[in-house]
């Protein structure tokens, strides 16, 4: 997998502001080396009238994973994730026969492969995590299709966007975009980083956003052997039309006899802004991130009401 956050590679400008230290993201990871990560997500909602936001909705969910190094080579790392709970491919047996899980359906790790460099190269066992998810789209609620037919129609719309690999990659992992951003990368003390970058994009696999994005070290405590790094990016103005185009079209298909068609036609004037607001704190002492807070912020405009949408994805090493 190319890496999708291609730090320095479409770099346009650089502006210093003097100190010259360097700072390179190199990973030193051994075969055996565990380590494990806590994810957390809050997805907040805000209505925005007369320069007030009013929280209209507020969820947080959680999980742990476990990585551990299993092979390394000249050039490349191979790890193995294992989620504790969170995923929806990680359920209990106690819930199997209620939910109707086929026979063969198991919980999957993620064996992902890396160059030396520590950046994302490709997920190995792509093919066993999508007949996963096929089982389970098959399966899953289906006796109540017949009660809510769009249960069906959307159970087949994930089948499609779970079916290759470039897809389960965008949708399944963006976490793991975050824990593996830095590597790969030498910064300047001082220095920022202007560059485009693409950004994956959850309604077209093929259609990734083009951002934007500004890059460099915040602060270097080296007391601490601790290296805090911001991002900010923009998301270009015509990707974010094109973006709410393939949600409407998503939304008209999906609910289909439900009222689908009626509610993207109201959403056809819809206006979209897209933000990121990333900070990293990287060991350069384990040579690995120790803390990330990402926030990405969701304005859109809809028949002059104006509305926002923070993401905040937080990881922190826990051992």
């Amino acid at each position: 997998m190319k890496k999708t956050f291609g730090l320095f590679v479409l770099i346009l400008f650089v502006f210093s502001f003097g100190y010259g230290q360097t700072v390179s993201f190199m990973p030193a990871w051994q075969v055996g080396e565990t380590h494990t990560y806590s994810f957390t997500q809050v997805k907040t909602k805000y209505k925005l009238a007369d320069g007030e936001q009013t929280i209209t909705s507020n969820d947080t969910s959680s999980y742990n994973a476990h990585f551990e190094v299993i092979e390394e080579g000249i050039d490349y790392y191979k790890i193995k994730m294992t989620e504790e709970v969170g995923d929806i491919l990680n359920i209990t047996d106690s819930l199997k026969d209620i939910l109707y899980l086929p026979e063969g359906f198991k919980d999957v790790a993620v064996i992902y492969t890396t160059n030396r460099n520590g950046e994302l190269q490709v997920i190995d066992n792509w093919e066993e995590i999508a007949e996963n998810m096929r089982l389970l789209c098959d399966s899953l609620l289906s006796p109540m299709y017949e009660e809510y037919p769009f249960m069906e129609t959307i159970m087949k719309q994930m089948k499609i966007l779970y079916s290759s690999q470039e897809s389960i990659q965008n949708i399944m992992f963006k976490d793991l975009f975050l824990l593996h951003f830095l590597f790969g990368a030498e910064m300047e003390v001082g220095y920022t980083y202007p560059y485009e970058e693409t950004l994956p994009n959850a309604f077209a696999a093929d259609q990734p956003l083009r951002a934007m994005s500004i890059l460099g070290i915040d602060t270097l405590m080296t007391d601490q052997s601790i290296c805090r790094v911001k991002r900010y990016s923009y998301v270009n103005e015509k990707d974010c039309k094109k973006l709410v185009q393939n949600i409407i079209k998503t939304m008209a298909k999906t609910m289909a006899g439900f009222g689908g068609k009626k509610i993207a036609k109201e959403a056809k004037g819809m206006k979209m802004v897209i933000t990121d607001d990333y900070t990293f704190d990287y060991s350069t002492l384990e040579h690995m991130p120790v803390h990330i807070n990402a926030q990405r912020s969701t304005r859109t405009n809809l028949k002059q009401q104006d509305a926002m949408q923070v993401e905040e994805r937080i990881i922190k090493l826990l051992e």
